[in-house]
């Protein structure tokens, strides 16, 4: 596994903000990834989603996460370390 990236709450805020539905397996894998840590390869397999689904769905909630801070922050994921 790895780090974490998001938190629950996070993750919780930008399927909302985004109009996502939490139930299908491409958010569903894009949360194991991003708030558990899980590798994608293993998320995809967890919820019966392909590779190209989940890294869509992980590159479009991290655009998302990266929208958002940019809106109130003036920066992105990359440069809050």
């Amino acid at each position: 596994m790895s780090k974490p990236k998001l938190s629950g709450a996070m993750f919780d805020a930008i399927v909302k903000l985004t109009r996502r539905n939490p139930d299908t397996p491409s958010t569903k894998s894009a949360r194991l990834v991003l708030v558990d840590g899980m590798r994608p390869s293993e998320a995809g397999r967890e919820v019966g989603a392909s590779r190209s689904t989940v890294h869509l769905a992980v590159t479009g909630a991290l655009e998302a996460h990266n929208t958002i801070l940019a809106a109130y922050f003036g920066k992105s994921a990359e440069t809050t370390d």
